[in-house]
């Protein structure tokens, strides 16, 4: 999925179907309020799909709102027994992980309030894999066990991304706050927990999103997503010694070794980035 400048497409034929999608959004925000009043796995759908919508046209605080009202709804879903007891229906599994995923998503990239979704209180909550009698046909069941597979790595990918984020933020934000207060040498055994943790999952990863190295290109969009977060992540892990080598240019051979591993997989997602293929989960980058 790697393209030379001078193929890139004109978007210009799809301008019109843009400004078209638009004009359906605003008017069917006009009706939202009926979906934000309302409890229902119908209405939180609504919102998630506007959620998405706003996502794929850059505009992450629409969105957010959007997520945010979904998760409330969810939660007030759970909290008044509406669903049934039990094992969780696929529909509320569905709605839980893409409320949970895409709001954290925004916020790791705006950190402005707390998500409305906790970590789930049930291990059953997970989404269950596709019931091969609901399918059509084998090209819809490949694809259904496919995207399973894909949402699967993507929860498991968020969490250990929540991780690291808190860690990485709480350095960077101390350090900031008051210079040489931070130890970067204690990160270092913990960022290898975490690398180690982020090889196991790939290693693990299905043949359907299990993706190759860059520059060779990756064969499917969920590989293509999936190695997009994966060289993220590595590259975010590495940041406090990216941080300290370049306010530190005596850092030890240790930190400058780490933090010119971060340079590397920041490069690797940049090589890897496609133009054309923007997630939902992403508004401010691309594939």
């Amino acid at each position: 999925m790697s393209q030379s400048p001078g193929n890139i497409p004109s978007l210009a034929p799809d301008l019109a179907s843009l400004r078209l999608g638009h004009s359906y959004l605003t008017a069917a925000e006009k009706r939202l309020g009926a979906a934000i009043s309302t409890v229902n796995t119908l209405s939180i759908q609504c919102l998630c799909l506007a959620g998405i919508f706003h996502m794929y046209s850059i505009q992450p605080m629409h969105a957010l709102r959007m997520f945010h009202a979904a998760g409330i709804s969810l939660q007030n879903l759970a909290s008044t027994r509406a669903r049934p007891a039990g094992a969780p229906s696929q529909m509320y599994s569905s709605l839980f992980w893409t409320c949970y995923k895409s709001e954290r998503e925004i916020l790791a990239e705006i950190p402005i309030n707390a998500p409305a979704l906790r970590e789930p209180g049930m291990p059953n909550v997970y989404p269950q894999p596709p019931q091969a009698a609901s399918i059509a046909s084998n090209e819809w069941a490949a694809d259904e066990e496919d995207s399973w597979y894909f949402l699967l790595s993507e929860i498991a990918l968020r969490r250990i991304t929540d991780q690291v984020t808190e860690i990485v933020s709480k350095y960077i934000h101390a350090e900031i706050d008051l210079p040489g207060s931070q130890s970067v040498q204690q990160l270092i055994p913990i960022v290898a927990e975490f690398e180690q943790q982020a090889e196991t999952f790939r290693e693990n990863l299905p043949p359907a999103v299990k993706f190759p190295d860059v520059p060779e290109a990756a064969s499917t969009e969920w590989k293509q997503y999936s190695r997009g977060r994966y060289y993220r992540l590595l590259e975010l892990m590495h940041r406090p010694f990216l941080f300290n080598a370049i306010h530190d240019p005596g850092c030890s051979p240790v930190v400058r070794s780490l933090a010119e591993k971060g340079l590397q997989n920041a490069l690797r997602y940049i090589q890897h980035s496609h133009i054309c293929h923007r997630h939902h989960d992403n508004p401010m980058t691309y594939g």
